[in-house]
């Protein structure tokens, strides 16, 4: 899959470095000094950087943490750890698979329970309340690992998690999926896809927010990361948009990658009923950002 992922990058090789665009619009680059790489052919250069970023990774402990917030998923939980840790299967360090619940009113946590007793890779946390900010405070502190993944149980995909651990590793501090950067493919109603676009525009008129999208999908360095977490006010829906925020405005190393989405099961609760707590968590942010 990487060898095949990799050649879909666009390099460009300059004088003293290659330029490997993991984003395909510019948004997000690895550079690699060519005495590296040595004379190797042109179609090749993308998989010889890709491999040799994965190499560094450590052999031994876990290398990369997955955390999903999970409520209410009693449907899907036991085939999302099976899926997510087939997946894990095909690369050469151990990923740690954190299910963070919180607070939910099916079987979700004792079915959870017993996946984390069955599978090594599997960690457990559990909150007593539903709160997706909070499970995400949880997860990103208690992680193994310092590169983390956020994935939801309804949106994940195999393509960010490889991108998301090369740029990591090849020096950014937070990648985030953005359903907005072209050529995204965001599949969602039609009603879904015009809150996100007046939110960001919100976000960059209001707090200066620099790019596309703040929710959903992402990763980062965690110990690069702590500072902008540490000082987060809000534990709702906003928490990572709030971290985004932060983040950007201590100056760390974020970039934006593609991605695609689709509409998964119903959302667990309306957006009509999250408005006044968004409004309320957003006054928060700007009061203290």
């Amino acid at each position: 899959m990487l060898k095949d992922l990799a050649l879909t990058y666009n390099t460009v090789i300059g004088s003293n470095c290659v330029y490997v665009d993991v984003s395909n619009v510019g948004t997000a680059v690895l550079e690699v000094e060519h005495a590296t790489l040595g004379a190797a052919d042109h179609r090749e250069i993308a998989s010889m950087v890709a491999d040799r970023i994965l190499e560094s990774l450590p052999k031994t402990g876990v290398a990369v943490s997955v955390v999903v917030p999970i409520y209410n998923e009693e449907a899907i939980v036991r085939d999302l750890v099976t899926m997510l840790l087939h997946f894990f299967g095909d690369f050469p360090f151990k990923t740690e698979l954190l299910l963070c619940e919180n607070g939910s009113r099916d079987g979700t946590r004792d079915i959870a329970q017993r996946l984390a007793a069955q599978y090594e890779n599997v960690s457990l946390r559990s909150l007593d309340e539903p709160s997706y900010g909070s499970a995400l405070k949880v997860g990103m502190r208690h992680a193994a690992a310092d590169l983390v993944v956020i994935f939801n149980a309804d949106l994940w995909c195999r393509r960010f998690f490889v991108d998301a651990v090369l740029l990591l590793q090849g020096g950014y501090d937070m990648v985030i999926g953005s359903k907005r950067l072209v050529p995204s493919f965001d599949h969602r109603p039609a009603v879904r896809r015009a809150i996100t676009t007046a939110f960001n525009s919100f976000l960059r008129a209001v707090f200066g927010f620099a790019g596309t999208d703040t929710h959903g999908m992402k990763a980062l360095r965690r110990s690069r990361v702590l500072a902008a977490l540490d000082e987060c006010v809000t534990e709702r829906e906003v928490f990572d948009t709030e971290l985004v925020l932060r983040f950007q405005r201590m100056g760390g190393r974020i970039c934006e990658v593609p991605t695609e989405v689709r509409n998964g099961r119903p959302a667990r609760f309306s957006l009509l009923r999250r408005v006044p707590s968004t409004i309320a968590d957003l006054y928060r942010i700007w009061k203290t950002l």
